[in-house]
């Protein structure tokens, strides 16, 4: 027994020896004097000042492509694997111009448009607007007093909170805000509201407000507004790069590390959105540190867009690699199919981005196209036919004078004969399994899959220089499953900053699972959205890295411009997430040791705006070129991260949103006439339109289908309604 005991007592202190070696490797492996010299200052200036100097990164406008172009640049001469770029389509508003001329021989000055009420954009009728200028500092009813502001353009203060509801409720005709010398982002959540209240408001620079107000102050000043901002379908870019994995046995766990590049402001045209870079410039510098360090396990490197327009970018990158149940995974195939078609010529891409032609039709937006493609398409499967005949690849095979063709099917293989190309043509056509099954076996060797062990997503900020780590969602639920990631990082942060000589409760906290009875919310001052909240719904285990402590009080503003940034701070946060990424990846258990399975519940909507026809009793005819709404419960904004979804119908009156993860949604429709700005259908709320077609629906099937009534109206805004009825008194 002693010997045994000595045997046994030898072996566990040789096993344990054998545990700590490898996770001391892990932290040996780190060359901390290239961590010292990773993210310099100069470099971090040099990254944030380029991106905020492309006036703004909203997508869908000039400076958001250039950004795009920018970070596949940065990815190329760090020199990652597999350079991709992915194209979807967003629906945002885009500023055309416009000017506000004094009267006289004055200069015009340059107006820009503030973010939409609801869906009504600042659009001036054709000729535009004209009206005596008044200057009402910050909108307090004490400085109207007086004043005749009925059809009036009033100047205001930027920094007045919502009282410019005060000049509307007087009858003013516009409103002009003067830049401030400093400003918050609450100043700007409250300069737009979530309903379609028409009362055209824009924002002017400092200089011009200065001039404007001087003019106001002599009493007879006529002046002359022309201004337009269009609901428009424009192309967004998802930029990937690779670095694979050295590990025989780690490289096959992919890890994706992602950040966004775009950005947001309350005046859409100026967005800075210097803050906003603090995440895509280190994203930039992780992936020079592991290109030059290789990492045990597979990167992926994500380069989001959209991500203010209620995270469109990461719904793109979900929708093609991350969904985990039917019907979504076969759309998956259907999504590889159609780019590889795109590529193949196949499908025709339009100039402008947005459009897609298969033999004869035409389609507004790809997710209209991958949902024909997978339901309905008879012309693009008969071309991949052909194509693949002419290769002579071999899933089809001559037998004698006909075809055999060898597809997947589940786990099987199967095979069917045809007499001729023309009887296997129309097999692909009526039965739906065979054709996803043909689509597949094309699409593999062309199209790139992904298998994504963790999702880590970067949100950061330089006002501190405290991270902290998450698990994206608040269920107790999830906190069992990620409790062992937010150990293990807190591990890493540990010797990062003793090796650094960083403090360490500044490196890191521990949001999945904080100290002393805390919440995540503790850490962020306000709410945001990070785009692993989105992810982790598809059952893709996500981390967030989040910049805590800091209220990011300038972002979407006009004022979030480099010179506020503070770099030191941010070089700290991103030398702290290399070395821990680094352990991390090098580390053997970094995932937990149990099978819990994490569920897909996302869920996808098809809708249509509709209307009725004259002498018609079913509402079947598409109201085109209307933007819907989608009212999902979340607020209007989280510090930039538009919250209701927004999308320019197609030409059949048809919008697709797969990025739902509530359980009842509401549907609205709007059009307004392109020559007045003005909403001229909107949501029927009477029998025949919200009593039989609801607008508040349950989304009680994964892939919801469904419609709102929309009728022809005449915008009117009316403040302080009462129901006379409903009043009473109480004593």
């Amino acid at each position: 027994m002693p010997r045994n005991r000595t045997f046994i007592c030898q072996t566990l202190y040789g096993i344990a020896a054998l545990l700590a070696l490898g996770v001391q490797s892990a932290f040996a492996s780190v060359n901390y004097d290239d961590l010292r010299a990773l993210a310099p200052e100069s470099r971090l200036r040099e990254t944030i000042g380029f991106l905020a100097g492309l006036d703004s990164r909203v997508t869908g406008y000039p400076g958001a492509e250039q950004a795009t172009r920018y970070v596949q640049r940065q990815f190329t001469e760090i020199g990652l694997d597999d350079i991709t770029l992915h194209k979807y389509d967003v629906s945002v508003p885009v500023e055309k111009g416009g000017f506000l001329q004094v009267e006289g021989d004055s200069p015009p000055i340059d107006l820009h448009g503030l973010w939409p009420n609801l869906v009504r954009t600042p659009t001036l009728p054709d000729g535009g607007l004209d009206g005596h200028l008044l200057y009402g500092g910050t909108g307090e009813y004490e400085e109207l007093d007086g004043l005749d502001l009925k059809g009036a353009v009033v100047l205001l203060d930027f920094n007045s909170g919502d009282n410019w509801l005060n000049c509307a409720y007087l009858g003013a005709a516009a409103v002009v805000f003067s830049e401030p010398d400093s400003t918050v982002y609450l100043e700007g959540e409250r300069k737009f509201l979530t309903m379609p209240l028409d009362l055209p408001r824009f924002w002017v620079t400092k200089a011009a407000g200065d001039q404007l107000r001087a003019v106001a102050r002599t009493g007879v000043s006529q002046v002359h507004l022309e201004y337009r901002m269009d609901w428009e379908r424009q192309p967004a870019w998802n930029v990937l790069g690779f670095i694979p994995g050295y590990d025989p046995l780690l490289q096959k766990d992919v890890i994706v590390i992602e950040s966004y590049y775009d950005a947001m402001s309350v005046v859409p045209a100026l967005a800075p959105g210097a803050e906003q870079a603090a995440g895509i410039t280190g994203l930039l510098e992780l992936a020079r540190y592991f290109r030059a360090h290789p990492p045990a396990r597979s990167v992926v490197f994500l380069a989001t867009s959209a991500h203010h327009l209620a995270m469109r970018g990461i719904d793109d990158f979900i929708q093609r690699y991350l969904r985990d149940e039917d019907p979504f995974i076969d759309r998956m195939v259907i999504r590889r199919v159609v780019e590889a078609s795109i590529a193949n010529g196949f499908i025709s891409a339009g100039d402008d981005g947005i459009s897609y032609g298969v033999g004869s039709q035409t389609f507004v937006g790809k997710e209209g196209l991958i949902r024909h493609v997978a339901d309905e398409d008879s012309v693009l499967v008969k071309s991949i036919l052909a194509d693949a005949l002419a290769r002579g690849e071999s899933m089809i095979q001559p037998v004698g004078e006909g075809l055999d063709l060898i597809v997947p099917d589940g786990e099987d293989i199967r095979t069917e004969h045809f007499d001729d190309e023309e009887e296997l043509a129309e097999a692909l056509v009526e039965d739906e399994d065979l054709r996803l099954g043909f689509y597949r076996r094309w699409v593999d060797p062309k199209v790139d899959s992904l298998d994504v062990k963790l999702f880590v997503s970067l949100d950061l900020s330089s006002q501190t220089d405290e991270l902290g780590v998450w698990n994206s969602n608040s269920s107790f639920y999830y906190k069992r499953y990620f409790a062992p990631f937010g150990k293990n990082f807190m591990r890493y942060s540990r010797q990062v900053s003793r090796e650094l000589g960083y403090t360490f409760r500044d490196v890191l906290v521990n949001g999945i699972s904080p100290e002393g009875g805390k919440s995540w919310e503790t850490f962020v001052p306000g709410e945001i959205s990070v785009n692993s909240e989105l992810v982790l719904t598809t059952g893709t285990p996500a981390l967030a890295f989040v910049t805590v402590n800091d209220a990011r009080f300038l972002v979407d503003t006009p004022l979030d411009r480099p010179d506020k940034v503070q770099y030191e701070n941010l070089g700290r946060q991103i030398r702290a997430l290399a070395g821990m990424f680094h352990m991390a990846l090098e580390d053997p258990e970094l995932f937990p040791d149990f099978k819990m399975r994490l569920k897909d519940t996302l869920r996808s909507l098809k809708a249509k705006t509709m209307v009725f026809p004259r002498r018609s009793i079913v509402p079947d005819l598409a109201r085109t070129d209307a933007v819907a709404v989608v009212r999902n419960g979340k607020k209007k904004s989280y510090k930039g991260v538009r919250g209701e979804y927004f999308e320019v119908v197609d030409d059949e009156g048809a919008f697709f949103v797969n990025r739902l993860r509530v359980n009842q949604v509401q549907i609205e429709g709007y059009y307004m006439d392109p020559a007045t700005g003005r909403i001229t259908y909107a949501p029927d709320r009477g029998i025949q339109g919200d009593e039989s077609y609801p607008m508040l629906i349950k989304m009680d099937w994964r892939d919801k289908e469904w419609m709102v009534v929309l009728f022809p109206c005449e915008a009117y805004n009316f403040y302080d309604i009462v129901e006379i009825r409903r009043c009473f008194f109480q004593h």
